[in-house]
């Protein structure tokens, strides 16, 4: 517990009453119709002693004291507030960010925005991988904007990176005892580690074209972190520590929410646009920088996982869930319904 803060999974009063009628069933990290299709993902939350439910990204603190926002809530005006983000907040980023879909050199941060509120469920890694193809496409766009030599090679490292991430899930999903015995996960996670290093090093120098920087930083950064996130608690429950290389990978992602990087990319937003209004600009540096602190938080909420539930606890998590909706163990407020993650059977 992070003080009197508890962790939790989030789902809407819509889905509970499904689950309860009988009409869906928990699995694979969500709520599922009963013909199989995914109906709602279960989010990671925190349940705070005033009775308020927040979005991992508040169990960070250096994340809700110092982190600065480009975020339209209240218009154009209001873009630098401090981020202290909820999930009613988060559904208003989304549906600011969800605009962007229809402007090409943008949409590249609603994109990185949908893939990071996918959950920490198998269920939501595999809804990040097919978001990458859709930068994958984006960067192919760039084709007739940038030289095609380099377009080549990055698509060709991007290809080659999007392939290993799913290598990588096709054996996390299996929790076997072998992972932290198996070398390809740190191998593809070092290899990214580097790309993202270099290329958010070439973004700030203005050695790359913005919108592919862009494009592979955001489109890496958060399948980036899904994959150390699962390789790690897997990891952690086999050896009761992390691996070597973690403070390494994580660092990445800390750099992209550096105060350097985020001015970098805000001068990027604002000045090289000037086809595009303000509040589309202001909307993409938000749903790309909360993105990458979803995932931070996110990594937060997994550490603090792994030390409350036993392994064979953590793998049956749908169990746990619905054994909660259907004896009543949860808070609804507002339209959510908030249910603590410790086991009391």
């Amino acid at each position: 517990m992070f003080g009197e803060q508890k962790i939790a999974f989030t789902v809407s009063q819509k889905a509970i009453n499904l689950v309860q009628s009988g009409k869906a069933v928990i699995s694979s990290g969500g709520v599922r119709l009963l013909d199989g299709s995914l109906a709602e993902l279960a989010k990671p939350a925190v349940e705070i002693a005033s009775k308020s439910v927040a979005s991992p990204i508040t169990m960070v603190s250096s994340l809700a004291n110092n982190v600065q926002s480009g975020f339209i809530q209240h218009g154009v005006n209001k873009a630098n507030k401090k981020l202290d983000v909820t999930l009613e907040t988060l559904d208003r980023i989304e549906q600011a960010v969800g605009a962007l879909s229809k402007s090409n050199i943008l949409s590249w941060a609603s994109c990185a925005f949908s893939m990071a509120n996918c959950g920490i469920s198998i269920a939501g890694f595999y809804m990040t991988l097919k978001k990458m193809d859709q930068i994958s496409a984006q960067i192919s766009a760039l084709s007739d904007k940038i030289d095609r030599a380099i377009i080549s090679e990055m698509m060709e490292r991007y290809d080659r990176y999007r392939l290993n991430l799913n290598s990588d899930l096709g054996l996390l999903q299996t929790f076997r005892p072998e992972v932290s015995k198996t070398p390809s996960f740190e191998e593809h996670l070092n290899e990214i580690a580097a790309f993202l290093k270099r290329t958010i090093a070439e973004f700030e120098a203005h050695e790359i074209d913005g919108i592919l920087g862009c494009n592979l930083i955001f489109g890496l950064a958060v399948p980036f972190a899904q994959d150390i996130r699962e390789y790690s608690t897997q990891f952690y429950y086999e050896n009761r520590r992390y691996p070597a290389n973690y403070l390494q990978w994580v660092g990445i992602l800390e750099r992209i929410n550096s105060d350097t990087f985020k001015s970098y990319l805000k001068s990027f937003m604002l000045y090289d646009h000037p086809e595009l209004g303000m509040e589309e600009r202001y909307a993409a540096f938000s749903g790309a920088i909360c993105s990458n602190q979803l995932q931070l938080g996110n990594l937060a909420f997994s550490q603090e996982l792994v030390k409350q539930l036993p392994q064979k606890k953590y793998i049956a998590l749908d169990d746990l869930i619905s054994y909660k909706i259907h004896n009543n163990q949860f808070r609804e407020e507002s339209k959510l319904a908030c249910i603590p993650l410790t086991w009391d059977n």
